[in-house]
């Protein structure tokens, strides 16, 4: 990913240019009829000009599926503990995560906790 801001900034006119890469190797597999377990390596870079900072991150989880349409989840983000549940009927799709400070040691700093909610729905048809 690229990407290119221009405008004001600070009140005097520029330019900046910032370039950034993300890969993600995970691999999944059942661990049991209901269980299925997941773990994933991130790595990722972000440069712009003379600065270049990088990041890496394991994430480890397992779903438990409690019924046909019900899903649990629960795992750890980069050693953030996350969980969520999911809804599946055929027809309608929902997904709840919940990460409980995500990306801490880069915004915790600037902002304080940075927990995370995230909702999706979604209609087949």
């Amino acid at each position: 990913m690229s990407g290119r801001l221009a405008g004001v900034m600070m009140g005097v006119p520029g330019s900046m240019v910032f370039h950034s890469d993300r890969l993600a190797l995970g691999v999944s597999g059942h661990l049991s009829d209901e269980v299925l377990g997941v773990v994933e390596y991130q790595y990722g870079t972000t440069s712009s000009g003379q600065a270049e900072s990088s990041v890496s991150s394991w994430h480890f989880g397992a779903e438990y599926q409690a019924s046909r349409d019900l899903a649990v989840r629960a795992g750890l983000a980069d050693e953030s503990p996350t969980f969520g549940v999911g809804y599946d009927d055929g027809e309608w799709r929902v997904d709840y995560a919940y990460i409980s400070d995500w990306n801490d040691d880069v915004t915790g700093v600037l902002f304080g906790g940075s927990d995370t909610h995230s909702l999706h729905a979604s209609r087949r048809w």
